[in-house]
């Protein structure tokens, strides 16, 4: 990450300075990397460069009360712990921190959205920006997600990569030269040809493309520094601006310790669930099957809380020895089958009926759905455990999953997924 000269020569300055003593609190852990900044990106930093108050603040605010030290520092932990579980908010207000950010257009353009700080940018009106762009490291070079409108998919290879990465490299240079050509300037305001007047900065400037850097002063509380953080780190965050926010969550680790474990606990590590969703949940640790139409959820939150849950989308269990034969006797219902052993790393034939795809080396479940009209008397056992009189009323064992999925079954498509436990 290099920092242009002003810049070095600005933090060796303020890193050696020796201010006076001072009676307000101050953080050894922040007093150590003051100034410094970490490097994010190709080309981009954070680093802080003034702060405010840490946990005691946010236990005095809350308090009421002047000093530190009044409460052991357990009880503290506990304060803390409250008041972010009980989202009482305003005193992480009283905590404040200001950042120095060198970053991309695009991302200052997602970033000035949280609109709850004090913000002041360098002005490409007044200066003149540096020749710096950000080009994304090869395993960021990725396609439009086929899922996600705007999220990435598959990293790009060969020579797509080399052709997208080339016209990156080339449409920034191109524009910067053009920059400077409009402006008659260089980077160091220096006059390139005295016969030309040159364009204004502020018309000059948007000419450059959104991956060159900017920079900006940042200063916000505690209370919202937390909430960017949560939105910002979570893997559903452009790669780019998560960059950034993991920075600033080792800073806050830092900053405030004990904040930030309530912050890790109560925010990052959290899920919210709605009344629905916590019916369904109390049913399942009661020991009970739960359909969606049991407790009125729509199909897509239903399959949200199941993946929340890390439960596997399936509607019933049977050992792969059972599918085998019972496919078999039913070939005009049911479509080829691929099966998979304990030993098997792909797929392998085991006959006529279902497909079957191996989740991990010892788990096997159907994912296809499939019309089984002549299923209706089927009869099968389980090891000798469960007896399925018809697909309709399959009992459960202990070992069967409690989740009963609404659209699996129906009368004339009935639609199973299989799964082999362990």
């Amino acid at each position: 990450m290099p920092l242009s000269l002003y810049e070095q020569l600005e933090i060796e300055a303020l890193r050696a300075t020796e201010t006076s003593r001072t009676r307000r609190e101050t953080v050894p852990a922040i007093e150590d990397i003051l100034y410094e900044p970490f490097p994010v990106l190709d080309h981009g930093f954070v680093r802080v460069v003034d702060y405010m108050g840490s946990d005691s603040a946010v236990v005095q605010a809350a308090r009421v009360s002047y000093g530190t030290g009044t409460k052991r520092k357990r009880q503290d932990a506990g304060l803390i712990r409250y008041l972010m579980r009980h989202w009482h908010t305003t005193p992480f207000e009283m905590c404040e921190i200001k950042f120095h950010v060198k970053l991309p257009i695009f991302v200052a353009r997602q970033w000035i959205r949280h609109r709850t700080a004090s913000v002041n940018e360098y002005s490409a009106r007044y200066s003149i920006l540096d020749n710096e762009f950000y080009i994304p490291s090869p395993e960021n070079l990725a396609a439009q997600s086929t899922s996600n409108r705007q999220g990435r998919g598959e990293v790009l290879k060969g020579d797509e990569a080399k052709r997208v990465f080339h016209l990156l490299q080339t449409d920034s240079q191109r524009a910067y030269a053009h920059y400077e050509e409009m402006l008659n300037e260089d980077a160091q305001g220096n006059v390139r040809d005295e016969s030309r007047k040159g364009l204004a900065r502020e018309l000059a400037r948007m000419n450059l493309s959104l991956n060159f850097y900017t920079q900006w002063y940042w200063k916000v509380n505690l209370h919202n520094l937390l909430h960017f953080l949560w939105l910002r780190s979570d893997a559903h965050a452009q790669f780019e601006i998560r960059a950034y926010a993991n920075v600033m969550l080792e800073i806050v680790r830092r900053w405030a310790p004990i904040a930030f474990a309530a912050f890790m606990d109560y925010r990052k590590g959290s899920v919210n669930l709605s009344a629905k969703a916590m019916e369904v949940v109390r049913l399942r640790l009661q020991g009970q099957p739960v359909s969606r139409k049991d407790v009125g959820m729509s199909l897509t939150e239903w399959r949200e809380l199941r993946n929340l849950l890390k439960e596997t989308w399936y509607q019933y269990q049977m050992p792969i020895s059972t599918i085998a034969p019972v496919a078999s006797d039913y070939p005009e219902s049911a479509p080829k089958v691929l099966g998979l052993d304990d030993s098997t790393n792909g797929r392998a034939e085991r006959g006529d009926g279902l497909t079957i795809h191996q989740e991990t080396s010892r788990d096997m479940h159907i994912s296809r759905d499939i019309s089984w009209p002549s299923y209706s008397e089927l009869s099968a056992q389980r090891n000798g455990s469960v007896s399925y009189e018809s697909v309709e009323s399959m009992e459960f064992s202990e070992q069967s999953d409690l989740w009963s999925d609404d659209e699996a079954l129906s009368k004339d498509d009935e639609r199973v997924r299989v799964f082999e436990s362990a």
